[in-house]
């Protein structure tokens, strides 16, 4: 029904209808299956990573290393040094393909700033100061196109959301 429509609707002669639905079909199929391999093998280029930042390391010392793996098994370090100084107690995620790390704890200090990177080696500052008052244990999550920051040590009711990471909002009281 669709074909007598669309033949119509070009005035494609009725002589030459069997050849036009043969060649659409047939150019449809190479075209999926080009689809699908390139698909394919763009998909077998890709690799999934799981990154490990800083934190505490021998007799309490506060790290800013960065490594990652593929498997789980073999690690590999990215740096000993990223930008941002050793601390421990921050948030850490992957958004919009970029590697994020929000505030922590050093040495007596509760950190406000924001650092990423395209690749776990180079860090860059997306501010030093965030809107919430610190982010020393708390839970930094990517949901609905945003960024939350929920509770923290010191204030375990505050809810921050930023589209970009550096301009946060407070949200309301959450009931708990």
């Amino acid at each position: 029904f669709v074909f007598v429509l669309i033949f119509q609707s070009f005035q494609v002669d009725l002589r030459h209808q069997h050849r036009v639905l043969f060649w659409g079909v047939l150019g449809a199929l190479v075209m999926r299956a080009a689809m699908i391999l390139a698909g394919t093998a763009l998909l077998n280029r890709f690799e999934w990573m799981m990154y490990v930042f800083g934190g505490n390391g021998t007799a309490a010392a506060e790290l800013n290393d960065v490594w990652y793996s593929n498997n789980g098994a073999d690690w590999f370090t990215a740096t000993l040094a990223a930008g941002w100084s050793p601390r421990v107690g921050f948030g850490a995620l992957e958004y919009n393909n970029l590697l994020w790390v929000f505030g922590g704890f050093e040495s007596g200090i509760y950190h406000r700033d924001i650092w990423f990177s395209y690749d776990g080696n180079s860090w860059a500052k997306a501010t030093d100061g965030a809107a919430w008052s610190s982010c020393f244990l708390s839970s930094v999550v990517s949901f609905d196109g945003k960024l939350w920051l929920i509770g923290n040590y010191n204030f375990p009711q505050d809810v921050y959301s930023s589209a970009d990471a550096v301009n946060w909002r407070q949200e309301t009281t959450p009931p708990w």
